[in-house]
């Protein structure tokens, strides 16, 4: 596992299955075999362990694996591999479940082989097995094969040097390799809800606010008569206060409408961008070649199609919603009070700025402890989730 663990992003501790780094067969068959060696049992069966792995890999797990860490076990290995039948203490061959021969490799074994087995299976093994070690090339002979076979030399380095799945991320083990801005995942986040139908929606939240601001304008005009409606000495007028009432209940009715126009709007807006996002991350994750899958750990596929999703489609819209009303509310508020009390704009500029001043330090933090909860609580509840469900594995082979 020496070269696997130098590939790993965090060698031994890094977490594999759903929500970690997807193996290769060669790597689930080496994991499985140290796990073996672990178990320390005195049978140890082996069903063709080395398939998946190449020739070197292959001779170096029977030498350093089955005849060493297994010296002294007794070892049962299903193979086609007929290279390794010479170091067998004994070769059982057997044909659709019936046992043709027992014993030592001899020639009667391997004639019976050679009537069971295709020449060219037998050819290759002999050839991997008598091949003598390459001579070492002189100057012009390494030049010559270096122009023969550049692809083969290509594809040695590509087999031993450590792949992409090796370099940690910048945001850690487990975070994003590609840190987006705030305001261009939202202008991404809007263009695919299309630009106009935003701002349609920013044109009723300006609407609705605005007649809220006026019908708390029109109570503050009811209250002094800023018409003249009501006579010098009589407070009570029915029709000034029914002129007055009627005007500030077609205000609120039409308050009420630029409600439902903006929720609406708003609704149709982030509805259209959360199904537009899913739809282009599911075809790319379909249209993707299979070498993304082999970096990809399958966790975070699985969380960008259920958590991130929950999130765009629950608490961003949430978050926005809010943002609009709380957010003109407060600029109206801002604009009204400053009107009435001319200094009272000076104030604000300044509460502005140290308001700035303060996000500045502090949302990087709370981002940075958000990320980390996020993939720290992903952890906690997947070894919760794998402890009980392993816990009648656990107790079934008798580890408590």
């Amino acid at each position: 596992l020496t070269m696997d663990l130098q590939i790993l992003p965090l060698g031994d501790q890094s977490k594999a299955g759903i929500r970690g780094v997807n193996f290769s067969g060669g790597q689930r068959q080496r994991v499985n075999l140290a796990r073996c060696a672990y178990a320390d049992a005195d049978l140890v069966l082996l069903d063709n362990a080395l398939s998946a792995v190449d020739h070197h890999t292959a001779h170096h797990i029977f030498d350093a694996a089955i005849k060493g860490l297994f010296a002294d076990k007794a070892v049962v290995l299903v193979t086609h591999q007929i290279e390794f039948m010479p170091q067998c203490d004994a070769v059982a061959i057997m044909d659709e479940g019936r046992c043709l021969y027992y014993g030592k490799w001899n020639a009667e074994a391997q004639g019976l082989l050679g009537k069971l087995l295709p020449i060219t299976h037998l050819l290759h093994a002999a050839g991997s097995q008598e091949a003598p070690p390459a001579a070492p090339k002189t100057k012009k002979n390494a030049q010559e094969g270096s122009k023969e076979a550049p692809q083969k030399s290509e594809s040695v380095q590509l087999t031993l040097a450590p792949t992409s799945i090796g370099k940690p991320n910048p945001g850690g083990p487990e975070g994003p390799a590609v840190h987006m801005s705030a305001l261009k995942a939202f202008f991404i986040y809007t263009r695919y809800g299309n630009f106009v139908l935003v701002g349609i929606c920013f044109m009723f939240f300006l609407a609705a606010q605005t007649t809220r601001q006026i019908s708390d304008f029109w109570v503050r005009w009811w209250v002094n008569d800023q018409y003249d409606k009501f006579p010098a000495k009589r407070v009570q007028d029915s029709s000034a206060t029914k002129f007055y009432s009627l005007v500030y209940l077609l205000l609120v009715g039409l308050f009420y409408l630029m409600m439902l126009l903006r929720g609406s709007s708003f609704l149709w807006w982030v509805l259209r961008s959360s199904e537009n996002l899913r739809r282009k991350a599911l075809h790319n994750v379909l249209h993707a070649p299979m070498g993304f899958f082999l970096v990809t750990p399958v966790g975070d596929l699985l969380l960008n199609f259920t958590k991130d999703q929950d999130i765009m489609d629950e608490n961003l819209p949430d978050a926005v919603h809010f943002m609009g009303i709380y957010g003109l509310i407060l600029i109206s508020t801002t604009i009204t009070v400053s009107v009435t009390i001319n200094f009272f704009g000076a104030f604000t500029g300044f509460l502005i700025l140290m308001t700035l001043f303060m996000l500045s330090i502090y949302l990087p933090a709370a981002t940075a402890l958000k990320k980390a909860r996020a993939v720290s609580g992903g952890q906690l509840v997947g070894l919760v989730a794998e402890v009980l469900e392993g816990l009648s594995v656990v107790q079934a082979f008798s580890k408590q």
